[in-house]
This record gives C-alpha cells, sequence and structure tokens, in this order.
C-alpha cells in the first residue's frame, strides 16, 4: 500500500461526507445568488457596482468555504483512523509512517480541490454572465485560494498528530488570522527598534508563521483596475505558488517525523 492509495481512499471517504456536501451546496447556492444581491443597488450605480459586488460576495463565499472545509478536513483525517482503530490495520500493511500522512494530506488535498474547483466554476460562470467577458484572471484568484488552504490544511494535519480536535481547530484558526496580519507582524518589528524583546517576537512571527496574506488577490480582482498595482503578475503568481507547495512540503516533513516517533 502506497501514498496514493491511502489518497484514494482517503478521497473517497471525505466525498461520502455530510457536513462537507451541504457546505458545498449552500457555498454554490450563495454564489448562484450574489447575482441577484447585485440587483440591490441603485440603478444609479451602474453594472460596474453591480460586478463588484458579485466578485466580491463570491470571493468572500469561496475563502470561508475553504477555511472551514480545510481545517475540518486537516483536523479529521489522522484523529478518526485512530479513533476507529483503522490506523492499525493500515500500518500493519507494509507502509511507512510519512507515506500514511502524505497519502492522508493528498487525499484532503484532492478533496478541497474539487470542493473549491466547482465553487470556483460556479464564481466564474456567475461573474462572465454578468460582465459578458470572460475573466480569465478569476481562476488564478480561485488557485491562490486553494493554496492558502492546502498549507492551512497542513497546518491542520501537523497538529493533528498531538492535539484534541477542539484544540486544533482553534490553534489552526489562531495561526490562520495571524499569519493573514503578517504584514502587520512586518511593520511591528520596523517600528519597535527601541523595544528589542517586542521586535524580536515580531520578527519570529513574521518569519515562522506561514504568510497567508501573500495568496491574497481580492483587492485586484474585485477592483480589476488595481491589477496594475501588481508590476509582474505571472512573477508574482508564481512566486506565491512556490512558498506555498514549499511551506506545506516543510509542514508535511515535520508532521512525518512527529507521528515516527508517536505511539499507536
Amino acid at each position: 500500500m502506497n501514498a496514493w492509495v491511502i489518497a484514494t481512499n482517503t478521497f473517497g471517504e471525505a466525498l461520502r461526507k455530510r457536513v462537507l456536501n451541504v457546505f458545498l451546496l449552500v457555498a454554490i447556492i450563495l454564489i448562484i445568488l450574489s447575482n441577484a444581491f447585485a440587483f440591490f443597488t441603485t440603478p444609479q450605480q451602474g453594472n460596474r457596482v453591480e460586478l463588484t459586488v458579485v466578485r466580491s460576495m463570491g470571493l468572500g463565499v469561496i475563502v470561508l468555504a475553504g477555511l472551514v472545509m480545510s481545517i475540518f478536513l486537516g483536523m479529521d483525517l489522522i484523529p478518526t483512523d485512530i479513533e476507529h482503530r483503522t490506523i492499525y490495520t493500515i500500518l500493519s500493511k507494509p507502509v511507512r509512517r510519512y507515506h500514511y500522512v502524505a497519502g492522508k494530506f493528498l487525499g484532503a488535498a484532492l478533496t478541497l480541490a474539487l470542493n473549491l474547483g466547482l465553487m470556483g466554476i460556479f464564481f466564474v460562470g456567475v461573474v462572465t454572465y454578468k460582465a459578458k467577458t470572460f475573466q480569465p484572471e478569476l481562476l488564478v484568484g480561485v488557485l491562490m485560494i486553494y493554496l492558502q488552504f492546502v498549507l492551512l490544511g497542513a497546518v491542520a494535519v501537523f497538529f493533528s498528530i498531538f492535539l484534541t480536535k477542539n484544540i486544533n481547530v482553534a490553534l489552526t484558526f489562531f495561526v490562520f488570522v495571524v499569519g493573514t496580519l503578517s504584514e502587520y507582524w512586518k511593520s511591528v518589528a520596523n517600528l519597535a527598534k527601541e523595544q528589542p524583546v517586542i521586535q524580536f517576537l515580531a520578527r519570529m512571527v513574521h518569519l515562522i508563521v506561514p504568510n497567508f496574506n501573500n495568496f491574497n488577490m481580492a483587492n485586484p480582482l474585485i477592483h480589476p483596475e488595481r491589477m496594475q498595482e501588481i508590476p509582474n503578475f505571472a512573477g508574482y503568481v508564481a512566486k506565491t505558488a512556490a512558498y506555498g507547495i514549499l511551506y506545506t512540503a516543510l509542514l508535511l516533513i515535520l508532521a512525518s517525523i512527529v507521528f515516527e516517533r508517536k505511539e499507536v
């Protein structure tokens, strides 16, 4: 049994989780209804404001859904196998523990890709219908959201090895909030020159906690005229994607090391 077999089994199990399916359905309905909410704008505001409402609401729904799904999947994978004692059957076969961790995570990543992909298709479809033109940068925005929450899912998987589910959820959400404020910690470190302790702590937070703000492309996507604020768009996307993939890989390596030493 290799990591891919574990991943496909995990993917199949995740597809049968009613909570995820209901959440996906609600998210898609809200994305479709964003076009209806746009009609609450006044005629004087025009189609441009309506498009802003559609983009803003659609992206907001995808981000919220991605946040909930990534934490739910990440914190539930390994502990559930331990609770149901299925992990003993898996580990009794010729499978290394790092293959198990990688397989469980890959299954969650595939599940997240399917769910966010479906939401992204409906989102782009609604915006295209409203704008009467296809905007490919929206697909890039959905990809960035996906990479952001794959990384957050890796954080949840890492914590799930040695924390209870409730603490994992709280701590993973806390890491997401702190990481979203990464530029704030950088500013604090630059301004607190006369307070070395605060400066050191702010720098450590900025360096260690994943910078989730890097993946945030909401502003230029909601207001396309601001896309020029990103001078090298392709380079920025490639750099951010590489950052997310490398950080995710690092977390999985750490999770595998901890899991190797864990008694189950």
